[in-house]
């Protein structure tokens, strides 16, 4: 999968959240969490956040996953 970012936003962590649980709860995407922990490596070894924290968000305008990729790029 493949994503283009515009630009970022910053986002408040809710108690008991996961890194999957805000991807779900900001892109209705789990699988979104990745760039959410590549745009946050302070939060690299947190696995569940205290509540509070402020979570930089990359705002994706495009998704590309192997379904939509060429054949040659797959």
């Amino acid at each position: 999968m493949t994503v283009t970012v515009e630009t970022t936003y910053t986002e408040t962590a809710i108690q008991g959240e996961t890194f999957d649980m805000l991807a779900h709860r900001l892109y209705t995407e789990e699988r979104m969490s990745k760039y959410l922990r590549y745009y946050n490596p302070q939060y690299s070894d947190t696995l569940i956040f205290e509540g509070g924290e402020k979570i930089t968000v990359p705002v994706v305008s495009e998704i590309e996953s192997t379904e939509t990729l060429a054949p040659w790029r797959r």
